[in-house]
């Protein structure tokens, strides 16, 4: 709670994790990753079995009510990969002050600049244009040296999905009432006391630049963002086998971090803390010491 009380706007609204009775509260699971199995990878037997036994604990030891599944309409929502990416794709754009182009280039003009004002479809056909030469750059210097880089794949990858996006403003608008419709129900549906366990990742961490293709796996992170749930990662020790189940390739292996999320109400970061230190208590959540 120190660090949440640093980056708290308001630090006086959070909650106090010791007055939280644990077995009151109601727990929801997510059973899969966020979006379809065609276009996310496989799931990590080691990362089911981790938040298979987060559930038995608050069930069993902790002696929890009952875990259910969230209801089912936000169920069918996150299986549409493209429809969680679409969401979080047009949300970013909601708190932004200047397109992300111009911020990864110091903030000095770029072309389609004019698209913040939403000055019309060629100015968001220039954002585009733009967006597409800084990809373009950035892919190069990764093939050619730090010489011919100017950004990050990912960084102008971003900048090129932001000019995309604003070419198409009316369906951009459509998933941003999306994305606040989804966040409105969900909030009604935890309430004080709800708190969900949700994947994480689906397979284990990947080697350096390994997941740039595989960029949806983050859906069931990148979504919690922008529709602003608290969110906290569970360390549950390491995994234990080799590599399993179809597309792990780079994705897996012996001896690395399992875990899960547990995500609550914005403004309920205290009941997910007070939830982890139960669970840390009951030896479930744990981060192992690096010769384990």
């Amino acid at each position: 709670m120190p660090l949440l009380r640093v980056l708290a706007r308001d630090p006086a609204a959070l909650g106090n994790p010791s007055a939280v009775q644990v077995k009151g509260l109601r727990f929801f699971t997510v059973k899969a990753p966020l979006g379809s199995p065609w276009f996310r990878s496989a799931k990590h037997p080691a990362q089911e079995s981790a938040r298979g036994r987060v559930e038995l604990a608050l069930l069993y030891r902790l002696g929890c009510p009952r875990v259910v599944p969230l209801p089912e309409r936000f169920q069918a929502c996150f299986r549409q990969g493209t429809t969680c990416f679409s969401i979080w794709s047009s949300m970013m754009d909601l708190a932004k002050a200047e397109p992300f182009l111009a911020t990864i280039s110091g903030g000095g003009p770029t072309r389609g600049d004019t698209c913040l004002q939403g000055q019309g479809r060629g100015s968001f056909l220039g954002a585009f244009l733009a967006s597409l030469g800084a990809f373009l750059g950035a892919a190069a210097g990764a093939l050619l040296g730090p010489p011919f880089r100017a950004h990050t794949v990912p960084a102008a990858g971003l900048a090129l999905l932001e000019g995309f996006t604003g070419l198409f403003p009316q369906i951009a608008a459509g998933f941003r009432r999306q994305g606040q419709l989804l966040r409105e129900e969900m909030i009604a549906e935890l309430g004080e006391d709800g708190v969900i366990v949700w994947p994480g990742l689906p397979h284990l961490a990947p080697r350096h630049g390994g997941g740039l293709l595989r960029f949806l796996d983050t859906a069931s992170t990148s979504l919690l963002n922008v529709l602003e749930f608290p969110a906290l990662a569970l360390p549950l020790g390491r995994s234990q086998g080799r590599n399993q189940g179809r597309n792990q390739g780079p994705f897996a292996a012996k001896g690395l971090p399992v875990g899960c999320q547990l995500v609550a109400a914005p403004g309920k970061e205290h009941l997910l803390v007070a939830v982890a230190e139960a669970l840390e208590e009951e030896g479930v959540a744990f981060a192992p010491h690096p010769n384990y």
